[in-house]
């Protein structure tokens, strides 16, 4: 068998330390996009309701969004649902 060589040890600690760093990262701004995406809702249904002459209706520029881009999987082929598509004419 061969011996490990006396640099293995200080490179695999140095690729260890990186990925932690990494996936800590990750989680990081993982957890920032989640949370911008909570304040853009917010903020579009407040901003909304500020402009909307019928209340109801305030959130529904933001739902429109968020039912566009629901799923990829059940929607057209390049990914776009029928309904996303600009009226022809």
């Amino acid at each position: 068998m061969d011996a490990i060589p006396a640099d293995a040890v200080p490179a695999a600690r140095a690729a260890d330390a990186r990925m932690r760093r990494n996936v800590w990262l990750l989680f990081f701004y993982q957890a920032l996009m989640g949370a911008s995406m909570i304040g853009q809702v917010a903020m579009s249904a407040l901003i909304g309701h500020s402009l909307a002459e019928d209340k109801a209706l305030a959130t529904l520029p933001m739902a429109l969004q968020m039912d566009t881009s629901r799923n990829p999987a059940v929607s057209g082929r390049d990914g776009r649902s029928v309904g996303a598509y600009p009226a022809p004419g």
